[in-house]
């Protein structure tokens, strides 16, 4: 399993990480969340990525520079106003 955070930009921090099976499964998770109506600044926050967890032996395997980006809220914002315009 994959591990992912999200990044809030205004707290100038991470969230809780969380697993998915793979990237498409997180970005969708967190397209998700930004969707939802408390979510009011999804501009202020991103996806990343953290490595994977082994289930069989327990281990993690981290990203060799610490975290990447995955998805930014900005980009679901935009996509959001693109389909508004249609």
């Amino acid at each position: 399993m994959k591990l992912f955070s999200v990044y809030d930009r205004k707290a100038k921090e991470f969230g809780p990480l969380f697993e998915a099976k793979n990237e498409e499964v997180a970005i969708r998770q967190f397209k998700n969340m930004l969707a939802s109506e408390r979510m009011l600044s999804p501009e202020d926050y991103s996806l990343h990525s953290f490595g994977e967890f082994d289930r069989e032996n327990g281990h993690i395997l981290l990203e060799v520079e610490g975290n990447f980006l995955v998805f930014a809220g900005v980009n679901f914002v935009e996509s959001k106003n693109a389909e508004v315009l249609r």
